[in-house]
């Protein structure tokens, strides 16, 4: 605390082109971290503040400690900005007070996002979200999406209302409650689909990478596949663990992100039995022009503040499995499907795997998926992308995956401080008898 490192002291030596540069550093004393002083709020708990900080009178004072509070606040909905002002003097005891000031967040925000895809048609979602509801911020959102808006082949349109509410530090630091109701009615190439679903769930930060969550849900659904229609009432044990070391979360270029989701059903009512679906994700980013830059010290670094250029190499790969149960015994909309925008782009949504007897897609109890994508920032906001998919979808197991599926494409990205807005058309290199030669996709976002 309070150390100070005045200018530093340059010696020029002309005749050998050389310079030595030397810092006097003037370490401050061993101190405390004394009172803390919250400024700045207005609706905002300040014993939500306190807790979100993790700061107490007494710990050991750090500059970097204070820098990863003041993140862990800021990173909070309700929270703008967030500054710790250590004072300029330890007090009567010895420690160093501390100011935090804090600029809270709008409390409602409206959101408005639309996609379209060829082989899906287009989406419209809006919501509406109050970030502070009784002033621990607790974040409820409304929302609602329309789906087939372009006025395609299906005779009804697709909906999805929800609602959803997040209790932040409950009991503990990092400890969140997320409760959400949904009612969806779609209609799909594989099922329609009509279902309410219910659920909650504890969700745990273990470290700055690692978080999981476990809770339980209820879905009460009508799936009619192949003209054929069953009701389903189950009850599922959503478990999750994720790891993600990626530099953005919007479009990263270094890192990895990796998942595990584990779905036990022990509770089926209707034409079904137990079973439990595993799904596993790793996606990697490799920015080729900070591996140059790492590797060769003569490489001069970026400008800082400049916008990212140069390449990055991105990669992904899914495995899906169903234990427990034949593909047969497990409700449609809880198989395993792949074709589509966020699957093998070039084939249609869930196009990939079994047929059933008027060919429409049946879904399977085992998937595997690889996305590999080059993605190159041409200069200012504008990049392009060049990119392959593969899917294979069985009913056999793990054993039997084959008939592998391969779409590549190219893609345009225009930057913007939300996330990159995505085209991307690609082709299927062996279409299935009726599809077409090449997709469509526009959204928001990176493909993953």
């Amino acid at each position: 605390a309070l150390a100070r490192v005045p200018p530093p002291l340059a010696t020029v030596d002309h005749r050998t082109r050389t310079m030595d540069v030397r810092y006097r550093v003037e370490p401050g004393p061993r101190v405390s971290i004394g009172g803390i002083e919250v400024t700045g709020l207005e609706r905002l708990s300040e014993a939500f503040v306190r807790r979100r900080l993790g700061l107490r009178p007494g710990d050991p004072y750090s500059p970097s400690r204070l820098e990863q509070a003041r993140r862990d606040l800021a990173a909070s909905d309700a929270v703008a900005a967030a500054r710790i002002i250590p004072a300029t003097k330890p007090d009567a005891d010895g420690g160093l007070p501390l100011q935090v000031a804090v600029v809270e967040r709008k409390r409602r925000a409206v959101r408005i996002a639309g996609a379209y895809a060829s082989d899906d048609g287009a989406s419209l979602l809006l919501g509406w979200t109050h970030r502070n509801l009784f002033g621990r911020a607790e974040r409820l959102s409304l929302h609602g999406e329309l789906g087939t808006i372009d006025g395609g082949s299906r005779d009804a349109l697709d909906y999805a209302v929800g609602a959803s509410l997040r209790l932040p530090d409950r009991w503990r630091r990092n400890l969140d409650i997320a409760l959400d109701a949904d009612a969806v009615s779609e209609s799909l190439k594989a099922y329609d689909r009509n279902a309410l679903t219910l659920g909650g769930a504890l969700e745990q930060r273990l470290s700055r990478r690692l978080s999981g969550s476990a809770g339980a849900a209820f879905e009460r659904a009508r799936i009619t596949q192949d003209g054929q229609r069953s009701d389903f009432r189950l009850l599922s044990l959503p478990m999750s663990l994720a790891w993600d070391s990626t530099n953005d979360p919007l479009s990263p270029r270094q890192g990895l992100r990796l998942r595990a989701n584990l779905v036990p059903v022990p509770w089926v009512q209707g034409e079904a039995e137990p079973f439990a679906r595993v799904r596993l994700m790793a996606a990697g980013y490799l920015d080729l022009d900070f591996a140059v830059l790492a590797s060769d010290p003569a490489v001069d670094p970026p400008d800082a503040g400049a916008a990212p250029r140069g390449t990055v190499v991105a990669g992904r790969v899914t495995l899906g499995r169903i234990l427990g149960a034949d593909a047969g015994a497990v409700p449609p909309d809880w198989r395993l499907y792949a074709g589509g925008a966020d699957s093998v782009r070039g084939y249609p949504y869930q196009s990939i795997g079994p047929r059933t007897a008027n060919d429409r897609p049946a879904g399977g109890d085992a998937a595997l998926e690889a996305s590999l994508e080059l993605r190159h920032r041409i200069g200012g906001p504008w990049g392009v992308v060049a990119f392959a998919d593969a899917g294979s979808v069985t009913g056999g197991g793990l054993r039997d995956l084959g008939g592998t599926k391969v779409g590549v494409g190219l893609g345009v990205r225009f930057h913007t401080a939300i996330g990159p807005l995505r085209a991307d058309l690609a082709v299927p290199l062996e279409p299935y008898p009726g599809d077409a030669p090449a997709q469509l996709y526009l959204g928001l976002g990176e493909a993953f």
